[in-house]
């Protein structure tokens, strides 16, 4: 259970990462994209990650979800190293733990709305194929899709899709949401209208929302922002 620190009145991170450091190499060529990077995410906290394009978003949080390893440094989930365990634990950490949301659907074209959700759930191994259907429901009524459940994607616009990839995020009830550029392939007035969904959801869920993007103005709402810039932190603010 994440508890609060002693003596302060700030709650034990859920996740974070320590002096991270992620390095690419092709051949004789290292390609350095993320450099000492720390940062922390606290139960029910929304921490924005701004920065231009190939500043090391999206690889930070590849590395915050265990889809990548740091080169050096540590990702902790409640203070431990995620490092230490197998690949079973951690991939079974990040179906039940945590949500991601990409900037691309990545949703199963022959499923249905209803179906791309479900499967969420039942790759996470849960047996009982009502209960994640149930679940499944519910985390579509929430992003407005109640009407919508039998469509497929191609069926579906690119907001709608967007909302089934939001409802397939939360169907395992994460206690942490990444989301990587979620409105990068929408219109404005789409993408303000997802980006509120988000933020509904992360403040009645109590979820602590990491969001990557390259918009100043949508990572305003956030209580903390940390800007990346080659790789670095290069600005952090509390609002």
């Amino acid at each position: 259970m994440t508890k609060k620190v002693p003596g302060t009145a700030r709650e034990a991170p859920l996740i974070e990462a320590h002096e991270v450091e992620k390095t690419y190499r092709m051949g004789a060529v290292s390609l350095p994209v993320l450099r000492g990077v720390s940062l922390r995410c606290e139960p029910g906290a929304f921490l924005a990650v701004t920065g231009p394009s190939g500043s090391g978003k999206s690889t930070l949080l590849h590395l915050l979800a265990g889809l990548d390893t740091p080169t050096t440094g540590q990702i902790r989930w409640e203070g431990q190293p995620i490092a230490r365990w197998s690949d079973a634990e951690r991939s079974r950490w990040r179906h039940r733990m945590i949500g991601i949301v990409f900037q691309f659907y990545h949703l199963v074209p022959e499923l249905s709305a209803l179906e791309n959700v479900m499967l969420a759930g039942l790759v996470n191994g849960r047996p009982d194929r009502k209960a994640v259907r149930a679940q499944a429901l519910e985390c579509l009524e929430a992003v407005r899709l109640g009407a919508r459940l039998a469509h497929r994607p191609s069926q579906l616009s690119g907001g709608e899709q967007q909302r089934v990839a939001i409802a397939r995020a939360l169907v395992n009830r994460p206690a942490v949401l990444l989301c990587d550029e979620p409105t990068g392939n929408l219109d404005s007035a789409t993408g303000g209208a997802v980006m509120e969904l988000l933020w509904q959801v992360q403040e009645r869920q109590r979820v602590g929302l990491i969001l990557a993007t390259h918009d100043v103005s949508l990572a305003k709402r956030a209580t903390r922002q940390i800007v990346l810039r080659d790789g670095r932190i290069v600005g952090e603010t509390s609002s």
